[in-house]
């Protein structure tokens, strides 16, 4: 899973141009929190605390010592090492000096600190300028850019200003700032996939650099990196079914068992595509499906089983339609004269729920009786149900056509060939 997720994010950074190592970086700072000084207070954090927060953020098990630090998570580096380094201080084999990752990117040559007065670098971050606006630029005889307070010129590299130089050490700007993180976290206007970006982080990590869980899902990435549930969702890609997503977490679904052959789908269970809206004459419900062993990953199946519990704790009792054609839902629950007709739709992120003909027209057909439930991060620790009742009158979906391409016997078959020949 890490190794997998290494090579995803090397080939995102080389669709987007993302720079990796400041995105590393950039979540590094978030992860220490308030562990880091404020702008404009009277404290500094030494750069050696930075230094060893990285290190340990990204620091794996499986690595042989020395090079055990991921320091190139998004590719990208040139190190005959890469994309692993020595731990900060050390001296990697076939090098001279030191290793000096982090450090490299907090100057003022080549990247996100500056020493200007706190108020200056909170009027810098909202001008569209960014450090061209900065009263202590100053150009050198070459007319190339100048920090006039400390005498460097920049690289060419345009960064934003994360952390303020003191004599002491750092002070960290608002990291929530717009200015910080859009042309890190959303390079070019892509968003970084989540999936194969949990995988890096979060597989085989150093002990303690993270909270001990037995599984890892979105709110977890949210809590531990300080981010609100809706930032994950405005700033990284949470579709499961998305290019880089779909490919983690089909490596993930290998340790997937269900104990039932007609399971639904990935994201759904199915009510068949023929009919809609059971009766009170309708054939008799199957009983709930068993899983063999724990899910790991959405099968449908899961998410329809948390469902019935669900509302069985509430006094449903509840009937299974997965898998019979004609009903165009999954659940049906009754309770004294109320009776619901319960269709489930779960994703391992942020459920978007989809609607197949047969389940459109149950719900058009069934109105008040008809509940959509939705379950959002299934399988994991933050898992939450939800549900919207009628949602044929209550909220309007958008129709997609799905297109399908289908080849004729007479076309392929003069193309055919054994696996000796592949």
């Amino acid at each position: 899973m890490l190794e997998a997720g290494v090579r995803l994010l090397e080939e995102f950074q080389k669709r987007s141009n993302a720079r990796g190592r400041f995105i590393a970086l950039y979540l590094g700072l978030r992860r220490m929190g308030s562990d880091l000084a404020a702008l404009g207070g009277g404290h500094a954090t030494p750069t050696g605390e930075i230094e060893e927060a990285m290190d340990a953020l990204l620091t794996k098990r499986h690595r042989p010592e020395p090079l055990v630090v991921l320091t190139a998570p998004f590719g990208g580096s040139t190190s005959p090492t890469a994309p692993y380094s020595t731990r900060t201080g050390d001296v990697a084999p076939g090098n001279r000096y030191a290793t000096n990752t982090w450090r490299n990117n907090l100057g003022i040559q080549k990247g996100i600190g500056c020493p200007a007065e706190a108020d200056v670098i909170e009027g810098l971050l909202d001008n569209p300028a960014r450090r061209l606006a900065c009263p202590h630029m100053a150009s050198d005889p070459e007319a190339q850019h100048v920090c006039s307070l400390e005498g460097t010129a920049y690289r060419g590299e345009e960064h934003s200003i994360w952390l303020r130089k003191t004599p002491d050490g750092w002070q960290l700007v608002d990291l929530d700032h717009p200015a910080v993180y859009e042309g890190y976290l959303l390079p070019g206007g892509d968003r970084i996939p989540i999936f194969p970006l949990v995988a890096v982080l979060y597989c085989d990590a150093a002990t303690g650099a993270y909270p001990d869980r037995p599984t890892i899902g979105i709110p977890d990435f949210a809590e531990d990196f300080r981010f609100s549930i809706d930032q994950v969702r405005e700033l990284f890609d949470c579709a499961p079914e998305s290019y880089f997503n779909a490919a983690i977490l089909r490596l993930a679904q290998e340790g997937l068992v269900v104990g039932r052959p007609s399971a639904p789908g990935p994201t759904s269970g199915t009510g068949g595509d023929s009919g809609a809206g059971a009766t009170s004459a309708s054939p008799p419900a199957a009983p709930l499906p068993e899983l063999s062993e724990p899910i790991l990953l959405n099968s449908g199946v899961g998410a329809e089983l948390a469902v019935a519990d669900d509302l069985a704790a509430h006094g449903w009792e509840v009937a299974y339609r997965g898998g019979q054609a004609g009903f165009g839902f999954d659940l049906e629950a009754k309770q004294a004269d109320s009776r619901l007709c319960v269709e489930v739709k779960s994703s391992v992120g942020f459920t978007v729920p989809e609607l197949s003909e047969s389940e459109w027209r149950a719900a058009q057909e069934l109105g008040e009786e008809y509940v959509l439930a939705i379950v959002d991060f299934f399988g994991s620790g933050n898992q939450a149900i939800w549900y919207v009742r009628d949602p044929a009158a209550s909220a309007i979906p958008t129709e997609r056509e799905t297109t399908i391409y289908r080849f004729s016997r007479a076309t392929i078959e003069p193309l055919r060939t054994e696996a000796d020949f592949l």
